[in-house]
């Protein structure tokens, strides 16, 4: 994907610079510093206690790698500071962020995601990105999933400066899938196999 967005971005005439970093099969706590974790334990704490609702405050270790979101962010950091140095000439006024993630955190609340996607999104910006890109994510295996994508579409909806770049993944059919269950008409043809 991220090559067309280049192509297509360079096609209008402007410059484009982008960075690859993906990790498969992993909850967004994988992208959780300690400081992300604590804030998590702060803010859904504060919630439940104004809401009376029970969200766990704990992230699961098994969710996270030890040192891996922190070299995730030093990576950031690093990729946003050589473009400054590589493209000085170049209109670099926006840094955007592009999240397809989710089917891992199928079992989560809506709630619980979108507050995730909050604080990873806080903590994006404070390192300098300026856009937060969601390409909703796709079924995969569990119907919970519903419950990212309506985090997903929440959380758009309550930043002014994040955007839905594209559902076209939710309509992904998979094998073995009812789409008379799952779907309220059946998906185009592109979206098969």
């Amino acid at each position: 994907l991220a090559p067309l967005l280049a192509e297509a971005w360079e096609s209008l005439g402007g410059c484009c610079a982008y960075a690859h970093i993906a990790k498969g099969g992993v909850s967004i706590d994988y992208f959780f510093t300690d400081e992300m974790v604590e804030e998590y334990r702060e803010r859904i704490s504060g919630y439940n206690d104004i809401h009376g609702t029970s969200y766990d405050p704990n992230i699961l270790d098994k969710n996270r790698m030890p040192g891996a979101a922190d070299y995730f962010f030093e990576k950031c950091r690093a990729f946003l500071s050589d473009t400054k140095t590589r493209f000085k000439n170049d209109d670099m006024t926006n840094k955007c962020f592009f999240w397809l993630q989710g089917e891992s955190d199928s079992g989560l609340s809506p709630i619980v995601y979108e507050m995730k996607m909050q604080i990873l999104w806080d903590n994006l910006k404070q390192i300098g990105f300026s856009r937060f890109f969601c390409i909703r994510v796709d079924y995969f295996g569990s119907e919970n999933i519903c419950q990212t994508m309506k985090a997903q579409e929440s959380f758009v909806k309550h930043n002014k400066d994040a955007y839905m770049l594209t559902r076209i993944a939710s309509y992904f059919t998979y094998p073995g899938q009812n789409e008379d269950e799952w779907f309220a008409a059946k998906p185009n043809e592109e979206c098969e196999n």
